[in-house]
């Protein structure tokens, strides 16, 4: 009969006799129903599972990679948005402004009305201005043209 007792094996390990370990696997089988396990079937589980944390870690690397382009985009929108507004602002401000170059080539009472909002005034006119700051004397000055 062999020695029960642990000894030392190939590559340093400790070693129990194959009749106690045989002995020690066909209990714990018969106990906890655990089929025995290749390490060929261990390796593909391992492999398997580093696989996964590759994957998952490429994945995280590739959205920290892209972050900073989704947020330019972010601002590239926003500038494009305020730059829309403003397009429409001048825009707005064009029509208006063709309205009066309308009006002042049709309506001879719209060119009055700006050429006294400029100081202009017919022969014998007098202007009264009024001034938004207080002056010294009361806030209009007329003129005479």
């Amino acid at each position: 009969m062999s020695p029960v007792f642990p000894t030392l094996g190939k590559a340093g390990h400790f070693c129990v006799s194959s009749h106690l370990s045989h002995f020690i696997l066909h209990i714990s089988g018969f106990i906890f129903h655990i089929p025995p396990v290749s390490p060929q079937k261990q390796w593909n589980v391992i492999y398997r599972y580093a696989a996964l944390a590759a994957v998952l870690l490429a994945l995280i690397g590739i959205g920290f990679a892209f972050l900073p382009k989704v947020n330019q985009f972010h601002n590239y929108q926003e500038t494009k948005y305020q730059l829309e507004k403003d397009i429409r602002i001048e825009e707005e401000r064009i029509k208006e402004l063709r309205l009066k170059q309308e009006k002042f080539s049709t309506d001879k009472h719209f060119v009055q009305k700006i050429a006294h909002e400029i100081g202009f005034a017919h022969e014998g006119e007098v202007i009264f201005q009024f001034n938004d700051s207080a002056n010294t004397n009361g806030g209009t000055t007329p003129t005479k043209r």
